[in-house]
C-alpha cells in the first residue's frame, strides 16, 4: 500500500503544462512491519510515460518492467490503448494473489500533447479510466481541508502527515502504510525531474527495523 499524491496544470500561467507525483517509499508487510524501501513512481523516458502504483506495490514493478520492455508503445495513449489485456494476464499469473492494485500512467499524449492520467483498477478488470487533468488526486482519501490554505504542491508533507494520522487506527491488515521518504516526479513534455522532498520522522527507525527482519533478529 502508498501513499500516491498528483496534480496538474495544462493551462500554466508561464511556461510548459505540467504533471507533478509524489509517492512515499515504505514497503512493509502484511500485518504493518517495515521490510525496506522502494520507488513507487517510474520514469520510462522511451515512452515519455510515468507509472505508478497503489495496493500491490510489487506489481507495479512487475509492469513497469514489462513495458519498459515492450517495442509497441508509441506513447502514454497507445500505451493505454494496449494495457488491459497484459495488465489482466500478468495479474492472473501472479501467485497466492488475494489483494488489490491500481496502476497508473501520467505523459502527454503523442497526438495532440494533452494531459493523459489513465487508472486501471484489479477490481475493474484492469479497465481504462481516463481522469481529469487540473484536478488534485489524494490516496489514500482524506478531506481536501486537511490540507490547508495553498498550493497542494506546497502541501506533499502536509498531505502525507494527514493520510498517516488517519492510517494509524486502522487495523494493520488493512492500514494503508506510508513513511520512509517523499519522492516527487514532476513532469512536462521536454522531461522528467525527480527529487526526495523530505524524510518521514521515523525514518531511520523504520530502517533499523527492515535491517532487523532482513537479518532475522
Amino acid at each position: 500500500m502508498s501513499s500516491l499524491v498528483f496534480l496538474s496544470s495544462s493551462r500554466p500561467t508561464e511556461g510548459l503544462p505540467w504533471i507533478m507525483i509524489a509517492t512515499d517509499t515504505l514497503c512493509a508487510t502484511l500485518d504493518s512491519h517495515p521490510m525496506g524501501f522502494t520507488s513507487k513512481a517510474i520514469y520510462l523516458p522511451q515512452v515519455r510515460t510515468a507509472i505508478a502504483v497503489t495496493g500491490d506495490g510489487a506489481f507495479g514493478s512487475v509492469w513497469a518492467l514489462f513495458v519498459n520492455s515492450m517495442i509497441r508503445p508509441r506513447g502514454v495513449s497507445h500505451l493505454g490503448e494496449l494495457a488491459t489485456a497484459d495488465l489482466k494476464r500478468l495479474w492472473d499469473e501472479r501467485p497466492n494473489n488475494s489483494g488489490r492494485t491500481t496502476i497508473y500512467h501520467f505523459g502527454f499524449s503523442e497526438l495532440d500533447g494533452s494531459i493523459v492520467v489513465d487508472a486501471f483498477r484489479s477490481k475493474e478488470e484492469f479497465k481504462r479510466e481516463r481522469l481529469a487533468a487540473d484536478e488534485v488526486y489524494f490516496k489514500p482519501d482524506i478531506e481536501q481541508s486537511l490540507c490547508g490554505e495553498g498550493n497542494a504542491a506546497e502541501k506533499f508533507q502536509e498531505i502525507m502527515e494527514a493520510q498517516r494520522a488517519e492510517q494509524e487506527v486502522v487495523p494493520a491488515k488493512d492500514r494503508v502504510n506510508i513513511g520512509g521518504e517523499c519522492v516527487v516526479m514532476e513532469i512536462t513534455p521536454a522531461g522528467c525531474y525527480q527529487y526526495v522532498a523530505f524524510q518521514f520522522s521515523d525514518f531511520e527507525d523504520q530502517r533499523d527495523q527492515s535491517e532487523r527482519m532482513r537479518d532475522g533478529i
